[in-house]
């Protein structure tokens, strides 16, 4: 069990490198596959950054601090060889990552560097940002700014508007969202601690929050990317609330697709 912990908290050597590694490979992927297929060199290579790495720069942002692009170098020289390597191979490097057991290794990997960077932000805004006085700790400063470390590249450049979102929340942003939420609440709210009975250190509610999301992941490379144990939660608070599904925008523009291609 202690190795199993040791993975998904990044505990062995050179593990957070490999990683960050994992996951800028798969960004640059992701990028290549999508938006940058029309784009030149240095188009694509600045969308692979602000992808990726995004949220890395709106994050600390917002609480006064450098982007990570600026404090740890090796952002940089592992997004460049990873666009590269999507960009040169791209007949090889695709087909490396959608293939089985290889393309299960790299999203483990990406995603726990991913839910881990965003526990830290969020304990690091826990102590940065002061508490209000209706309420112990500061709450939803720490969950906002943890979410944006994990998603904040979807609204970059801030051109594109929210049209990342028009079709609903990707799972990008909703499992940032789970896991800055969930980790704060487990990890540092006193009132969920009295009222539960349940006191769970940091590294406890980090643990359980990375093999959660990192199983979602996992289970989506098998059951497709619209795979989504929450949907059922979010149907029935669409009933209750009366608020429309992105689905339907979704479904919208297949049609409106659809009608282009047959014209």
């Amino acid at each position: 069990m202690e190795h199993v912990k040791d993975f998904f908290l990044q505990r062995y050597k050179f593990s957070s490198e490999i990683g960050l590694f994992s996951f800028a490979l798969v960004g640059a992927v992701r990028v290549k596959l999508g938006p940058a297929r029309t784009l030149n060199w240095a188009q694509s290579l600045i969308l692979t950054f602000l992808t990726c790495f995004g949220g890395g720069i709106i994050s600390p942002f917002l609480l006064g601090k450098p982007p990570f692009l600026l404090v740890n170098d090796l952002i940089v020289i592992f997004v460049l060889i990873c666009w590269l390597l999507a960009n040169r191979l791209h007949n090889f490097t695709p087909k490396l990552l959608f293939t089985p057991i290889f393309r299960q290794t790299f999203v483990a990997l990406a995603e726990t560097f991913k839910i881990n960077a965003i526990c830290s932000m969020v304990s690091f805004a826990m102590n940065e940002i002061p508490s209000g006085k209706f309420y112990p700790i500061p709450f939803w400063g720490p969950i906002v700014v943890g979410t944006l470390l994990g998603c904040g590249g979807m609204f970059l450049p801030f051109d594109k508007g929210l049209k990342s979102i028009e079709n609903g929340s990707p799972w990008p942003l909703q499992s940032s969202f789970y896991a800055a939420f969930t980790y704060h609440i487990l990890a540092h709210d006193p009132n969920f601690k009295k009222y539960t009975n349940l006191s769970l250190s940091e590294e406890s509610a980090r643990f359980g929050v990375v093999v959660g999301i990192v199983l979602i992941a996992l289970l989506q490379t098998f059951f497709g990317d619209d795979f989504n144990p929450f949907r059922p939660v979010h149907n029935f608070m669409y009933v209750v609330t009366g608020i429309r599904s992105g689905r339907v925008n979704s479904k919208k523009t297949e049609v409106k697709k659809n009608q282009k291609k047959n014209k």
